[in-house]
Formats: structure tokens, sequence, C-alpha cells
């Protein structure tokens, strides 16, 4: 396992790639005017959750798999939450950690979207080699997007693993262990990685 941040070994390091690098710096320019609110983001799918929920097929892998592209187009780092689709955006995530890793300062904002058509926005900040995330939860309550919960904390557990998986966690009242995956290639490993384990 590759580790990022305050659990890394000093064997462990991040891939050093300059076709990342070069990558991720478009992917900031195309998105360097975006508006990261809830309702920004939400606006960007509504069209495609509007028609799934009158068809009745919120929630169907398709409709999460074309609310994640549909999101990642405009630059964002987007997951389902149960990691059963491609992250779009990995380089982001890549270099986040390679940021971290060396106490650098940087930010990086993940959508993970969920089953109901909502998303959970996590807006990580990094800097001296700690990560302080702020998790929003936004869902839809008779067609209309609410915020049900910000929470802010730092970081306390963070790794990067060689199969690809981002894990962190943090201690704020019943905080889940989130693992968010960066590929598609080991979905017999979903069920072992994917479980949300209360502290």
């Amino acid at each position: 396992m590759a580790g990022c941040g305050k659990k890394a070994e000093e064997n462990q390091k991040i891939p050093q790639n300059e076709e990342i690098r070069e990558e991720h710096s478009g992917k900031e320019q195309m998105g360097e005017n975006r508006n990261s609110d809830g309702e920004s983001i939400a606006e960007l799918y509504r069209d495609i959750y509007e028609q799934a929920a009158e068809m009745g097929t919120v929630g169907e892998p398709e409709v999460t798999r074309s609310i994640v592209e549909r999101i990642g187009e405009h630059g964002y780092v987007v997951v389902d939450e149960v990691n059963q689709i491609d992250m779009t955006g990995p380089e982001q995530v890549l270099c986040f950690c390679r940021s971290v890793e060396e106490a650098q300062y940087d930010k990086l904002t993940i959508i993970a979207v969920t089953s109901s058509g909502g998303f959970i926005k996590y807006d990580l900040h990094t800097a001296e080699g700690a990560v302080n995330v702020t998790r929003e939860y936004y869902q839809y309550s008779n067609g209309i997007l609410k915020n049900l919960s910000t929470v802010s904390y730092p970081a306390e557990s963070w790794e990067y693993t060689i199969e690809g998986y981002l894990l962190y966690k943090g201690n704020y009242y019943s905080e889940s262990y989130y693992v968010l995956s960066l590929k598609e290639r080991f979905p017999w490993r979903s069920e072992k990685y994917i479980s949300r384990l209360s502290l």
C-alpha cells in the first residue's frame, strides 16, 4: 500500500509523473472560474435528475454514471458513493496527495454522487502536511435541493493505496470512514474496501 499524509511510509511515494501534472493543470484552468456551491453543482446535472425522477430511475447505475460524467466534464473530481464507477479527474487526487506528502499548500473538491440523486461535497485543504475536510451533504426533497448537514474536521488518517483508493477519516462525532475508488479495476474487492465503518 502506498501512503500519503500522516500515515505515509518513507519508502512509499506517489509516482512523479509530469504528464499527470500537466493534465491536472489543464483541469484547473478549465474549472478555475467555477462556482463550487451546492446549487451550482446541482444545476450541472439538473436535467438528468429531473428526467430520472419523472421516469422513476433515480439511483439506477446508468443514471448515476451519467451524473458522475456530467459533473466531471466541468473539471470536478467525482465518484459515486459506492465506488462502482470510475472516478473522474483522478490526476487531481494524485497531485493533491503529492502536495500532502511534500507539505505544500493545496486544495481539492471531491463530489460523491449518492443513489438518491444528491451528493456529498468534500472540500479538502492541506498545509504543512495536515489535511482539513469540510463535508457538505446535499439531498433532494420534493424536487428541491437541501443542504442537510455541513461539518468540518481534521483528517486524522489519510492514505492513498497502491490499489487506487483514497482513504481518509476524522473523529468529528460519528463521521464515517470513506474510501474513494480511483479505478474500477478491482470490482471483486469493492465490498471489502467500500464499507463505511463508524469510528
